[in-house]
């Protein structure tokens, strides 16, 4: 009792960034396709913003959604790798933390 929830939306790596070309190549998992238009992967990431945003509205959760902060940074530099393209690498984690500093502020005062 008491606790304040909130659910934060972090976009994938592909979700992050303006991609060059028509069609990705991706790493799958559990035997999906690996190849995707470029319209899928971004009709794919509208489609999690919204659900994220209507279970938030459901629950009576504050929602941060980090995807606009990370996709602005993501214009200027990347945002993930060289070591690990899957997880954010330093910079990542700074835009990251930043943009959900910047929305829990408003969130956490009286």
């Amino acid at each position: 009792p008491g606790t304040l929830f909130v659910l934060v939306y972090i976009p994938s790596v592909l979700g992050t960034y303006t991609l060059a070309s028509e069609q990705v190549s991706v790493q799958a998992y559990e035997r999906r396709g690996n190849v995707f238009s470029a319209g899928q992967l971004q009709e794919k990431s509208r489609q999690m913003r919204t659900t994220f945003a209507a279970i938030a509205k459901d629950n009576g959760l504050p929602l941060i959604d980090t995807t606009d902060a990370m996709r602005m940074a993501a214009t200027m530099e990347p945002l993930h790798g060289p070591g690990d393209w899957n997880h954010p690498n330093r910079r990542g984690y700074e835009v990251l933390s930043e943009a959900i500093a910047k929305e829990l502020l408003p969130i956490l005062q009286p």
